[in-house]
């Protein structure tokens, strides 16, 4: 094996390790009500989730294959469409993603949940880093998880998320004053010399 194809499959496994949590990072801040949908649709199973997305990955991978043999408009069209419901099934991934680093990390609450999105998902991308299972047996099975997740959402009832204003500041509490009655010196202490102005 060549220096340079040793070099291009080093780069293919840096980005899957940091272009995946980066682009489920991104679901995140862009639809958190997204995201906690498909949480939701991830944590009711992954055999159920992989079952309902074998379907759809099927029939893109047929519209793919008959794009291909109409000619070369043919596939650039089934080539377009497979990329968009690849980019759909990564983005169901987040729940998926969300959840296992939910469940490896269960303080990641409240204004930390970011932590265990990025580190499930790292967890996530490690296992697709895996040389030429993870590249394309568990590819293919987390991308029919991931769309089976993104068709389950449609059927499920999430409580809407607050969002926050990022332009309003938390209160700064001040301190209390002392008492006038308490001194910090003992009541035989040396006057404190003023400040000559």
């Amino acid at each position: 094996m060549l220096f340079s194809q040793q070099f291009f499959y080093l780069l293919i496994g840096l980005g899957v390790l940091f272009g995946l949590p980066a682009f489920w990072l991104f679901c995140r801040g862009m639809w958190p009500v997204m995201t906690e949908k498909s949480r939701a649709a991830a944590s009711r199973g992954l055999l159920v989730n992989f079952l309902i997305g074998v379907p759809v990955f099927a029939l893109t991978l047929t519209l793919l294959i008959r794009g291909g043999k109409t000619g070369q408009v043919g596939g650039i069209i089934g080539v377009a469409v497979a990329s968009l419901v690849a980019i759909w099934g990564l983005a169901g991934l987040t729940g998926l993603a969300l959840h296992i680093g939910g469940r490896l990390w269960p303080g990641c609450t409240g204004d930390e949940a970011w932590r265990a999105l990025w580190r499930g998902g790292l967890v996530v991308a490690g296992v697709l880093a895996i040389p030429f299972i993870g590249w394309y047996v568990l590819f293919a099975v987390l991308l029919a998880i991931g769309l089976g997740i993104r068709v389950r959402m449609w059927f499920l009832r999430v409580p809407q998320l607050e969002p926050q204003p990022a332009s309003v500041a938390a209160p700064v509490s001040t301190p209390a004053p002392l008492p006038a009655a308490a001194s910090p010196l003992p009541a035989n202490a040396p006057p404190l010399p003023q400040a000559v102005a």
